[in-house]
């Protein structure tokens, strides 16, 4: 009788969900802490980062003519005289981000630069804490029955952390993926093509996102993207001119050679987050050549037209189930990719939180999608606990893992039924 009482009792049912909210809200306390006191106590202020590239690249449009920006020994020479490169020097780690890029970050330039990566950090803080609240309209099933839930599982990623840790712009590359989503949830396909130009701040990435919209001929998404691609090529190269351009034509190119464990440029292909990364590390050292990123461009899109094959089933759920794939897909055959990058699947791990939420019956797939979501934690911490000796990259594994249960997905009946089954939540069709 007492069994049965407890049975009955209302947390009962609760209680996994109870569990899961408990184990995120301390994942995202202890990253939160331990970053904090990481940061304090390794010296980050002070220290060569990641942002010490965009803090000198900023210092060199303002100081010098433009067309010197993707000249490595102009670079080499603003970086020496940093505050933060007492701690390494002797070499550069060249700015390799389009021009457009710093006009987003220009106003940091002009504050001296513990200042500047103060404000930086406390603009990704602000990034990081509003995230949920952006996407709250696109994922009303979570917003509205668990808001913690979503809250919490952008909290808790730790890419995220690795980015600030770093002074990386992955997080602002995370909100132009996330503003572009949500506009064309809400029909906008114009504007969500002006605001995705801007992704191309990571271009390594970004093409591959825009394979399946012209594969479903959204027209005023592509003259959006155009309109805006067109505009930030004029400003750049008007900033940079021609023999700038061409300089940073020539620093892509020289990227290539990446056979090494590290190449004269600082790259690391051994610790890249993509398939060309794994692939290294298994011997395929030519995967870091030019045929080798076309070669994984061409799987890419070959991903992407199997994923948006087949009948046009306009819905919210198989929407979100394909840009979700996408967003995989453009991340592991990205040619360059390090772990700070990671943090734009956050967008597509709630995008499968939702697909779970919205799947009433438990079948194969439900499992098999809840079991992925269930041990990513594990997953982007493991890069704190590398070993050299082992030739795996954990996220690569997961993503593929993820992305092989999504292509599942999206052909399976009861995935199609449950698509069909949303007529009031249809998107705008394709034009």
């Amino acid at each position: 009788m007492k069994d049965r009482n407890l049975a009955d009792h209302p947390l009962v049912p609760k209680l996994p969900w109870l569990l899961v909210h408990f184990v995120l809200a301390t994942l995202a306390i202890v990253f939160s802490v331990t970053t904090w006191m990481s940061f304090i106590q390794s010296h980050r202020l002070t220290r060569f980062i990641d942002f010490t590239t965009y803090y000198s690249a900023l210092q060199l449009v303002i100081n010098h003519p433009g067309s010197h920006l993707y000249n490595l020994e102009t670079q080499w020479k603003i970086q020496e005289a940093t505050p933060s490169k007492e701690t390494a020097t002797g070499f550069v780690l060249p700015y390799i981000h389009p021009p457009f890029e710093l006009l987003l970050l220009l106003p940091l330039g002009f504050l001296p630069y513990h200042e500047a990566l103060l404000c930086w950090l406390s603009v990704n803080l602000v990034l990081v804490i509003s995230f949920p609240i952006v996407l709250r309209g696109s994922c009303s099933n979570i917003w509205d029955s668990r808001k913690w839930l979503l809250a919490l599982t952008t909290y808790s990623f730790f890419p995220l952390y690795f980015c600030m840790w770093q002074g990386q712009d992955s997080i602002l590359f995370l909100w132009i993926l996330a503003g572009t989503f949500v506009l064309l949830k809400r029909g906008a396909e114009f504007p969500a093509g002006l605001v995705f130009g801007l992704a191309f701040m990571k271009f390594q990435i970004a093409y591959l996102l825009l394979a399946p919209l012209i594969f479903k001929r959204r027209t005023k998404f592509l003259l959006g993207t155009g309109v805006s691609l067109v505009s930030l090529a004029l400003m750049s190269i008007s900033w940079i001119g021609i023999s700038g351009a061409r300089e940073y034509v020539a620093l892509l190119l020289n990227m290539g050679g990446l056979q090494g464990e590290r190449n004269e440029m600082g790259l690391f292909p051994q610790k890249f987050q993509s398939w060309a990364g794994q692939l290294h590390l298994l011997g395929f050292k030519d995967v870091h050549s030019p045929i080798g990123a076309v070669l994984l461009s061409i799987l890419g899109l070959c991903v992407l037209i199997f994923l948006w094959r087949g009948r046009n089933v306009r819905s919210d759920a198989m929407e979100d189930l394909r840009l979700a794939g996408t967003v995989l897909v453009a991340i592991l055959a990205s040619p360059y990719l390090y772990y700070h990058d990671l943090s734009a699947i956050l967008l597509p791990l709630i995008l499968c939180l939702k697909l779970l939420l919205s799947m009433e019956t438990i079948d194969t797939t439900k499992v098999a999608l809840a079991a992925l979501l269930l041990i990513s934690p594990a997953v982007w911490i493991s890069p704190i606990l590398y070993f050299r000796d082992v030739p795996l990259v954990p996220s690569v594994l997961w993503m593929t893992l993820l992305l092989f249960l999504l292509l599942v997905m999206q052909s399976s009946k009861q995935f199609v039924i449950l698509a069909e089954s949303e007529p009031d939540q249809l998107i705008t069709s394709e034009r």
